[in-house]
């Protein structure tokens, strides 16, 4: 293989496991992967930078994820299955990984075409010998039409040349076709189709291993490609707490909304997926007016914001108010009665009762008038301004403080819990938004509380930057956080600043890691900065935004809202 030719294959791998991870557009992967090769063309540099995949790199990377399954007494019950796959020839192995990793079930068999694989026909035979796949399974006429090309779905049932592929496909669904296999479809073919019959098999190593479904496997690929590099940390058991969870857990991964799902989850992940599950189908209810069914989810998942509103929208008006206000006196978290006061001017009037009192966190605000420039970002414009006028402006907005505080509580992360970790592949611990992540890594969180104390959170931060750098953390943005304005940040953020700062992110990490204002702007000279929330013609501040400007006014923080209209 060439090394341009490499080089573009690379960036074919980038494209599709970049997608597949972050769910990024198309371009994307393609684009990082365009950045490699110029990048070593430039520089003068022998490609490739990295090792060619192996032949069945997607075996071995299989293999990794097994071999860490048979350890795990959660997945107990998947070892048999794992047995029997690793009993099948190589080819046969091969070709069952290369169709997991597409997204269809159904493949006609001419059109695959794997150089790795030496023997396809005995490698189909085997498949379908050990019922991994099949030759004559039934086919829906959508999967039909997914298999067929337009002029052969046409001449198949007698159609028009001019006639477009998804109107005869919208024709025909009216007839009720029954399901039949593809010889008695296109009985006329002299091709075959193979289906898959054992991705539900597939799926649950992957969730056994893995956690959830949201991973696949190419994230094994944009590892070895160094596309994402990630901690290594120690794997202490695994994330299920049992065999029991883990099956409630693929019970709900599975899960169409009609069938119940389990009354007693068995562990800590499986009452997080069973919440989810059942909000989600609580807001689908809503949507449709369902109230008593759409109470009844959120009642089960603990969503009390939803409950006042589903209970104002029911029309129980006294009964929306008293819960409401009961929420409001006691929320869950801050961010709880927020969303709940809102509603409590409009309810009280209802009722008939004195509204209460809103308070309103007192923000300053200053007047900015620019030229518009049609391609330029409103906050790109005030940036350049304040950088004009006075000090450093940078647009960071949630990418610099919860950065900080990742790369201060890297090892509070990081630290080795049992539960915390699945896989070798986690930007961080599964338990990061529980309600006892912080009393179960109580020690190190201390300790990087007492760096504040002590100023030495600047060399820690450093090193922790110096030596990590690149590698996933769900709270480090490493784009924004260069090292230039690392350093701009750590000698102008007074600690008892970071202290208080941090002090809330911790105490609600999932809600309190955005809503930051937009830019930081630096008086290097004065060793000083201002927070600027930037807002255009139009644009009001949200809840999450409000609440961080009514903490930054109240701990004496420079933070503005910059209200700019256009010359």
């Amino acid at each position: 293989m060439s090394k341009l030719t490499f080089a573009w294959t690379q960036c074919f791998f980038v494209q599709r496991a970049v997608r597949a991870q972050q769910k990024q557009p198309p371009l994307l992967g393609l684009w990082l992967g365009a950045v490699i090769l110029l990048k070593n063309t430039r520089t003068g540099r022998q490609l490739p930078l990295i090792d060619p995949p192996a032949e069945r790199y997607y075996l071995n990377n299989l293999q990794r994820a097994l071999d860490w399954l048979r350890q795990c007494p959660h997945a107990a019950a998947l070892c048999p299955q794992i047995d029997e796959f690793e009993t099948l020839p190589a080819d046969t192995q091969a070709l069952l990984m290369r169709l997991v990793m597409r997204q269809k079930a159904h493949f006609r068999v001419p059109k695959l075409n794997y150089p790795e694989i030496i023997d396809m026909a005995h490698a189909l035979d085997a498949g379908c010998q050990a019922g991994w796949l099949s030759l004559d399974h039934d086919l829906t006429l959508g999967e039909l039409g997914d298999l067929l090309s337009a002029a052969e779905l046409r001449a198949r049932f007698g159609a028009d040349a001019g006639v477009r592929k998804g109107d005869l496909l919208m024709h025909l669904q009216h007839e009720a076709l029954p399901d039949q296999p593809w010889d008695d479809w296109v009985p006329d073919l002299s091709d075959s189709v193979v289906s898959l019959t054992c991705r539900d098999t597939f799926d649950r190593w992957r969730l056994a291993f893995f956690g959830s479904l949201y991973h696949d496997w190419q994230t094994f690929v944009l590892e070895q490609l160094g596309v994402m590099r990630y901690q290594d940390v120690e794997l202490v058991g695994a994330g299920f707490e049992s065999a029991v969870e883990f099956e409630q857990c693929w019970q709900i991964s599975q899960w169409d909304g009609l069938q119940p799902l389990p009354a007693d989850p068995a562990g800590p992940l499986a009452s997080r997926r069973r919440s989810s599950a059942l909000y989600a189908r609580g807001r689908e209810r809503q949507r449709l007016g369902q109230w008593d069914l759409a109470l009844d989810d959120y009642r089960a998942s603990n969503a009390r914001p939803r409950i006042a509103r589903v209970l104002e929208q029911r029309g129980d008006l006294a009964l929306a108010y008293r819960f409401a206000r009961r929420v409001v006196a006691r929320p869950h978290y801050p961010a709880e009665a927020t969303a709940v006061a809102k509603s409590l001017p409009r309810l009280a009037k209802a009722v008939g009762y004195p509204a209460p009192a809103r308070a309103r966190n007192s923000v300053p605000t200053e007047a900015m008038v620019l030229a518009f420039r049609p391609n330029v970002r409103v906050e790109t414009a005030v940036a350049e301004a304040l950088s004009a006028d006075s000090g450093q402006a940078f647009w960071v907005e949630n990418g610099l403080f919860p950065s900080l505080f990742g790369l201060l509580f890297w090892d509070a992360l990081f630290a080795p819990r049992p539960g915390a970790f699945f896989h070798p592949f986690q930007s961080a611990p599964a338990d990061l938004y529980s309600s006892d992540f912080e009393s179960s890594r109580q020690t190190l969180i201390d300790q990087a509380f007492a760096s504040l104390d002590d100023d030495s959170h600047r060399v820690r931060i450093r090193q922790r930057a110096k030596h990590s750098r690149g590698i996933q953390n769900r709270l480090v943005n490493w784009s924004v956080l260069t090292p230039p304005l690392l350093e701009l940040a750590l000698d102008c953020l007074p600690a008892d600043d970071l202290a208080v700062i941090f002090r809330r992110l911790l105490d609600d990490i999932k809600r309190h890691r955005s809503g930051f204002p937009d830019l930081i702007v630096f008086d290097s000279s004065a060793r000083s900065y201002r927070l600027v929330e930037v807002k255009g013609p139009g644009d009001a501040l949200q809840d999450h935004q409000r609440a961080w400007l009514g903490f930054f006014n109240h701990h004496r923080i420079d933070a503005t809202v910059v209200n700019v209209s256009w010359a």
